[in-house]
């Protein structure tokens, strides 16, 4: 079984002018995992969340939306790289194996 690691953040990091940079900005609005074979929705995003960092045990596609199903036809997340995405608050993230 395959796991998506999700990480929700309220805001990116700044540098030291101020200016956003994509990082993640510490501490995290809610952590949660996925476990997947098939296609699988996390919880709904916690309110304030904007940006979410995510990373899979395995290689994966994804979806995110209101109520999302991930294919092999969406956005492939190698394993083991990290990503960081811009979200709305209640959105889900799906996710599927490649195989």
């Amino acid at each position: 079984m395959s796991v998506l690691y999700i990480t929700e953040f309220r805001k990116l990091g700044e540098d030291v002018q101020g200016r956003s940079v994509p990082v993640a900005n510490w501490p995290a609005n809610r952590k949660q995992t996925l476990s997947f074979t098939a296609t699988a929705a996390s919880s709904a995003f916690k309110s304030g969340t904007k940006f979410i960092r995510i990373v899979a045990s395995t290689a994966c596609h994804y979806n995110v939306g209101g109520a999302p199903l991930a294919t092999t036809n969406d956005a492939l997340l190698p394993a083991n790289t990290v990503e960081i995405i811009g979200v709305s608050p209640s959105d889900k993230i799906a996710a599927i194996d490649t195989a």
